[in-house]
């Protein structure tokens, strides 16, 4: 299989993607955080941040398993 994909531009395409999803995740993770805009927004932005939050969490998790699992096609 590793002759198949090259791993390396594989392995750079995730580290774009997880760079992403984490900024994004800290972004939340700070508004969320921020006392004023959890008293002033409506409770259905607050629900949406958190969801958000969930799934960038998801994708990260994702993409750190895929690199793993290039890295073992690599060996």
């Amino acid at each position: 299989m590793a002759g198949l994909i090259d791993v390396a531009t594989e392995v750079a395409h995730i580290d774009k993607q997880l760079d992403k999803a984490d900024s994004e995740f800290k972004r939340i993770e700070k508004t969320l955080s921020n006392q004023d805009f959890v008293a002033k927004a409506p409770e259905a932005v607050i629900e949406t941040e958190r969801v958000k939050q969930v799934e960038y969490q998801r994708d990260i998790d994702k993409l750190t398993e895929q690199k793993v699992e290039l890295a073992k096609l690599e060996s």
